[in-house]
């Protein structure tokens, strides 16, 4: 495995995690109170709830937030300076019925694509990007595989969604894999198709369903199936949205937040 992390590399991991939060603007990504994250900004939709947006914010000059941000600057400068749940009153207070108004989230964009704020989004990618790909060899190592541009998206994605692995080893992939030689990829399909209502992304799943049913590359199986065993450590109403989510960047393709992706990799 290389020392170091082509650059071209961790772009197409953004643009990949960006492109799954917002098809058309990924670095100025902006979500609202949808997921209890408070507002959630960028192509990594660091958020208020998790912590993760106040270290971007922190970096910022005062007059670099204030700017862009004229209605909600003030505020945003104090949310960055308390706890997370503290941030969260605060942020949440713009949010009649939990969305966010439209002049709020104009200048959000705004921000997510200045040059200050944009700089930080790479800084901190470049972070989760080596724990990403340092696991990632582990992994690959672990299968007896090289590491590719498949493998270091998807974790990628597994890092700045949903934190990392869990509990699950590459050895009790590599079980499952083993375990279940014929009906596998049959079986994950057969669950994406149950997923019902009001479960996250079920529409997509029980697409992916049919999507991916005998059309899983072999060279995809570990990864596919660590997708599954991923999602099933995830919350119960997002377990169909993480699938999705990973078993499109393992195979390729797939339905992700209502449009058919086709990644180039």
């Amino acid at each position: 495995m290389p020392t170091q992390l082509n650059p071209a590399l961790i772009e197409k991991a953004l643009s990949i995690t960006g492109h799954f939060e917002d098809s058309d603007d990924p670095f100025g990504a902006v979500s609202g109170n949808f997921d209890g994250m408070g507002i959630s900004l960028g192509v990594l939709q660091w958020n208020i709830g998790s912590g993760s947006l106040q270290p971007l914010l922190k970096a910022l000059s005062t007059d670099e937030i204030r700017t862009p941000c004229p209605t909600c600057g003030a505020d945003l400068i104090r949310a960055r300076g308390v706890s997370p749940s503290e941030g969260l009153k605060i942020v949440n207070q713009w949010q009649p019925g939990g969305k966010l108004p439209a002049t709020i989230k104009n200048e959000l964009k705004t921000l997510a694509h200045s040059e200050p704020f944009k700089a930080q989004q790479i800084k901190a990618a470049q972070a989760v990007a080596a724990r990403a790909y340092k696991t990632c060899g582990e992994w690959c190592a672990a299968w007896n595989q090289e590491v590719d541009a498949h493998a270091f998206c998807w974790f990628f994605d597994v890092y700045t969604q949903n934190g990392g692995m869990s509990t699950v080893t590459p050895q009790q992939v590599d079980a499952f894999v083993r375990d279940n030689p014929h009906n596998g990829i049959d079986m994950i399909c057969s669950w994406l198709d149950d997923r019902v209502s009001p479960e996250h992304g079920f529409r997509d799943a029980n697409k992916n369903a049919q999507l991916w049913r005998n059309a899983v590359p072999q060279a995809a199986t570990h990864l596919f199936s660590a997708s599954f065993l991923r999602a099933q450590r995830s919350k119960i109403d997002w377990r169909a949205d993480t699938l999705n989510r990973k078993g499109t960047i393992a195979v390729g393709q797939g339905w992700v937040h209502g449009e058919k992706q086709r990644l180039d990799l």
